[in-house]
Protein backbone atom coordinates (compact mmCIF):
# COMPACT_ATOMS: atom_id res chain seq x y z
CA UNK A 1 0.00 0.00 0.00
CA UNK A 2 1.38 3.17 -1.09
CA UNK A 3 1.07 6.30 1.81
CA UNK A 4 1.02 9.80 0.42
CA UNK A 5 3.31 12.05 2.32
CA UNK A 6 4.97 15.75 1.86
CA UNK A 7 8.65 15.34 0.34
CA UNK A 8 11.38 17.23 2.59
CA UNK A 9 11.52 19.97 -0.28
CA UNK A 10 8.02 20.85 0.33
CA UNK A 11 8.05 21.04 4.25
CA UNK A 12 11.51 23.32 3.49
CA UNK A 13 9.73 25.46 1.15
CA UNK A 14 6.59 25.98 3.71
CA UNK A 15 8.84 26.92 6.67
CA UNK A 16 11.24 28.78 4.31
CA UNK A 17 7.69 30.74 3.47
CA UNK A 18 6.76 31.06 6.99
CA UNK A 19 9.92 32.10 8.22
CA UNK A 20 9.76 35.19 5.67
CA UNK A 21 6.51 35.87 6.19
CA UNK A 22 7.25 36.04 10.12
CA UNK A 23 10.18 38.34 9.64
CA UNK A 24 8.50 41.14 7.80
CA UNK A 25 5.67 40.55 10.59
CA UNK A 26 8.32 41.42 13.21
CA UNK A 27 10.19 44.08 11.72
CA UNK A 28 6.35 45.80 10.66
CA UNK A 29 5.90 45.53 14.05
CA UNK A 30 9.20 47.18 15.43
CA UNK A 31 8.50 50.07 13.34
CA UNK A 32 4.93 50.38 14.59
CA UNK A 33 6.72 50.49 18.34
CA UNK A 34 9.11 53.25 17.41
CA UNK A 35 6.64 55.39 15.82
CA UNK A 36 4.32 54.99 18.87
CA UNK A 37 7.22 55.65 21.04
CA UNK A 38 7.96 59.12 19.01
CA UNK A 39 4.62 59.87 19.46
CA UNK A 40 4.47 59.50 23.11
CA UNK A 41 6.94 61.48 23.48
CA UNK A 42 5.97 64.52 20.97
CA UNK A 43 2.65 64.38 23.25
CA UNK A 44 4.89 64.80 26.12
CA UNK A 45 6.19 67.49 24.74
CA UNK A 46 3.43 69.58 23.76
CA UNK A 47 1.89 69.21 26.98
CA UNK A 48 5.31 70.81 28.86
CA UNK A 49 5.44 73.05 26.48
CA UNK A 50 1.75 74.06 27.24
CA UNK A 51 2.67 73.69 30.75
CA UNK A 52 4.76 76.12 30.58
CA UNK A 53 3.92 78.64 28.24
CA UNK A 54 0.53 78.75 31.05
CA UNK A 55 3.00 78.90 33.84
CA UNK A 56 4.59 82.05 32.02
CA UNK A 57 1.36 84.10 30.91
CA UNK A 58 -0.10 83.56 34.54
Amino acid sequence: MKTKAFTFIELLIVVSIIAILSSILVHGAKERRADAEFKKVLGYATEIKGRLGHSLIA
